[in-house]
């Protein structure tokens, strides 16, 4: 069970990564500068913050 758990976790990270890469592919350099709901963060320094994160 726990192994099946773990896959599962696994294929999620995975799933949430590709589609982040899709909707990042798409950004500007002017939207990764735009403000974010975290402020004082730009869209920049949240994804830089994301990708150390994980």
């Amino acid at each position: 069970m726990r192994g099946e758990a773990v896959d599962t976790v696994r294929a999620a990270f995975r799933d949430e990564c590709a589609r982040l890469g899709e909707v990042l592919s798409g950004l500007t350099e002017a939207d990764l500068d735009r403000p974010t709901d975290c402020r004082p963060w730009t869209v920049r320094e949240l994804l830089a913050h994301v990708r150390s994160g994980a």
